[in-house]
């Protein structure tokens, strides 16, 4: 009996990857120059050259979920290498509130080196807020963000402060990680700066120690007076 000819659809199936994968690089690209609200769903099929007008809907379904394969692509790259890096302060026997710290930067500012991840960086500078509010209401979320909920404990476990200053500060700092590391990317590719201000290891080491500052001053009289 012959074996059907499987060639043609897998043939079709490596097509079909390798545009799925041409918009997204086209997007991540459109989206870090240009914001994602300023970047158009046939805007995006022009330039990644696609004939087909409903390319970004037939692989994505729309911006969502262009938006989704984007976080689906680069976070858990992230999230990976802050695990490995907690595994190495385990085995370290390292504590304290500062390698803890360093494992949440770190990682994100090594991944501007991967493919996409400049335009990461970025992308997710924009969507704070809405990353932010996809951890704390995920059922209502347009998004779906993975949660590192056993390394953000590990975190507030270092922190003397109420848990609703803890909070607070723990969206600070992840807002000061994404738009200071895309602050820090425009000076660096801006060209006429001095060497301190694109300096990435200074930058990552200077940021670690303002995030964990930033966690660990006291609150001030006025501050608990509101709580």
């Amino acid at each position: 009996m012959n074996q059907p000819d499987r060639k043609p659809a897998a043939s079709s199936q490596r097509r079909a990857q390798a545009t799925r994968a041409r918009i997204l690089r086209t997007a991540e690209r459109l989206f870090a120059q240009h914001g994602v609200s300023g970047v158009s769903l046939n805007t995006i099929n022009k330039t990644a050259r696609q004939k087909n007008k409903n390319a970004v809907h037939y692989h994505f379904g729309g911006k969502v979920g262009l938006i989704q394969a984007i976080y689906d692509k680069h976070a858990p790259v992230i999230a990976e290498r802050r695990q490995a890096l907690l595994a190495e302060l385990d085995a370290a026997g390292a504590t304290g509130l500062r390698p803890l710290i360093r494992a949440l930067v770190e990682p994100v500012a090594d991944h501007i080196d991967s493919e996409g991840g400049a335009h990461y960086i970025h992308i997710s500078a924009e969507l704070i807020a809405t990353n932010t509010l996809s951890y704390y209401e995920p059922s209502g979320s347009i998004l779906h963000i993975n949660r590192e909920p056993v390394f953000a404990d590990r975190i507030r476990r270092q922190l003397d402060l109420p848990q609703e200053l803890v909070e607070a500060r723990m969206l600070l700092v992840t807002s000061l990680l994404f738009h200071g590391l895309a602050d820090h990317l425009r000076i660096r590719d801006h060209g006429e700066v001095p060497a301190s201000l694109t300096s990435r290891s200074l930058f990552v080491s200077n940021l670690v120690d303002s995030l964990c500052a930033l966690l660990q001053t006291p609150p001030s009289p006025d501050t608990l007076a509101l709580l």
